[in-house]
């Protein structure tokens, strides 16, 4: 379950409360009670938040078929991809491809976050594929539209 804009005020609006994680071009990932995880940066709540059922993690959505969480920012991608992902790389449009490497788990959410820049805006209809830490491709996915 996705949950909307107004769904955001059930994160919690205070920033006390939370678990930060730093990733250097995306900003900051903070996980609010409920697992809701929301990004900031430069001190300002940015585009992307996800809140899973109450009583799971965030990596209760995630599947083989939808193995990844992404959310565009003009030409930043951010989000949170099954366990395991050590690399995210996004293939552009016009074939060039701009990847980001991923963290491991911060808070037991069974999930890696990765936060990235291309070297123009990401589109919503680009593949994203997640790679091992050997270098292997764990899942591809094509982002909707």
């Amino acid at each position: 379950m996705r949950a909307s804009r107004e769904g955001a005020l059930l994160c919690g609006v205070t920033r006390e409360d939370v678990s930060r994680f730093e990733l250097t071009v995306a900003g900051t990932a903070r996980l609010h009670p409920g697992a809701c995880l929301k990004w900031w940066k430069d001190g300002k709540d940015r585009h992307g938040f996800f809140q899973p059922l109450p009583g799971t993690t965030l990596s209760s959505d995630l599947t083989a078929e939808r193995p990844v969480e992404v959310f565009l920012d003009g030409r930043a991608f951010h989000g949170f991809a099954l366990r395991g992902t050590a690399r995210v790389g996004v293939t552009l449009e016009d074939g060039g491809r701009a990847f980001a490497d991923a963290a491991p788990d911060p808070w037991g959410q069974g999930v890696a976050l990765f936060g990235g820049q291309g070297a123009r805006p990401v589109q919503r209809s680009e593949e994203i594929t997640g790679y091992a830490a050997d270098g292997d491709v764990l899942w591809t996915y094509r982002l909707p539209d």
